[in-house]
């Protein structure tokens, strides 16, 4: 493996009432070989126990940076937010409830040499998508076949050079995801569809992790936050796109 001089890595987690999932989400990260130079977690006004646990990791770990919003300010602007606190050469975002499959404690180390010493711009992440300009951008499939076709990649674990992610943040805000328009979901999708402009490459990245998901969902309602998403997407993208043309 390549020598890679510190710091390196930032892991970005947002969060809302993830009680039952973070501490094992963190504790997975922190059990690595190689040790991120950064963890930030950025909590969207929890009011169960998420607070407390954030805190009393962060006593015991001082590359852990927690930053609170008195309310729940939407997944993209909770990324943006670790983004512009973030100092690292390479930048993941992580969803909160993930799921280590193996014992393997070396993932890490590869994943984040792999990205920093890439030749060319590009995203990495364990799982990519296909929606359908055809039919509204509806989603077709979402996968973790390198081979598949895919047009998008899935937000919940997403790692590149900061100097990638750089080329993706949008003036008016702070960091590469559009938390102006969205609240949750498509802001990966608007993001993809905004790298494949910039000719960012996609990578899927195979990786011993899972998204368990639906946790935060549970929580809220979900299916008018997607529909509501989806039109917000459709009229940046489709809608303007037909003007133009």
């Amino acid at each position: 493996m390549n020598n890679i001089s510190f710091p390196t890595l930032a892991v970005i987690i947002p969060t809302f009432n993830s009680e039952r999932t973070i501490n094992a989400t963190i504790v997975s990260v922190l059990r690595q070989t190689y040790r991120p130079q950064e963890i930030i977690i950025v909590d969207n006004g929890s009011n169960d126990g998420t607070q407390n646990k954030i805190i009393e990791l962060a006593n015991d770990f001082t590359n852990l940076k927690y930053i609170r919003n008195d309310t729940n300010l939407g997944f993209g602007f909770a990324c943006n937010q670790g983004y512009s606190a973030a100092s690292s050469q390479a930048i993941m975002f992580l969803n909160n409830d993930i799921k280590i499959l193996n014992k393997s404690y070396t993932w890490l180390d590869t994943l984040t040499n792999d990205v920093l010493t890439a030749d060319e711009p590009a995203l990495f992440g364990p799982t990519g998508g296909l929606v359908d300009p055809k039919n509204s951008y509806s989603f077709v499939y979402e996968t973790n076949n390198p081979k598949d076709k895919i047009n998008y990649m899935s937000g919940w674990c997403l790692t590149a050079k900061k100097e990638v992610w750089d080329m993706l943040v949008l003036n008016d805000q702070q960091g590469p995801f559009d938390a102006k328009t969205f609240f949750v979901y498509y802001e990966d999708t608007d993001c993809s569809l905004r790298a494949q402009k910039l000719n960012i490459k996609f990578v899927i990245y195979p990786l011993p992790i899972v998204h368990i998901g639906k946790q935060t969902s549970k929580l809220i309602n979900t299916s008018k936050l997607y529909l509501q998403s989806k039109e917000k997407f459709m009229k940046k993208w489709v809608h303007a796109h037909k003007v133009k043309n």
